[in-house]
């Protein structure tokens, strides 16, 4: 099963960049893992207003930064549910 994460981010927003590093280091070789980043401000009528806002395969997860260690967890267990 695929894993689809989405960042909303904001460019003038320190914890995004942060988040979003450690997202991409995270992921890297994780063939399971799909990561898309979306800026709010190229959105029209964004129903997001904090940044930044993470989402598992299109639910809301967490806003601002996060554990890595539960995230992991996380989509583990999301991955096991499906085999």
């Amino acid at each position: 099963m695929k894993i689809n994460l989405t960042l909303f981010i904001s460019p003038s927003c320190p914890t995004c960049s942060k988040v979003k590093r450690d997202l991409m280091s995270l992921f890297r070789d994780k063939k399971y893992v799909t990561l898309k980043i979306k800026d709010i401000s190229n959105i029209v009528k964004p129903k997001i207003i904090i940044v930044p806002a993470l989402f598992v395969n299109e639910e809301l997860y967490s806003y601002g930064e996060f554990n890595e260690e539960k995230l992991r967890n996380y989509i583990t267990s999301k991955i096991n549910l499906r085999i």
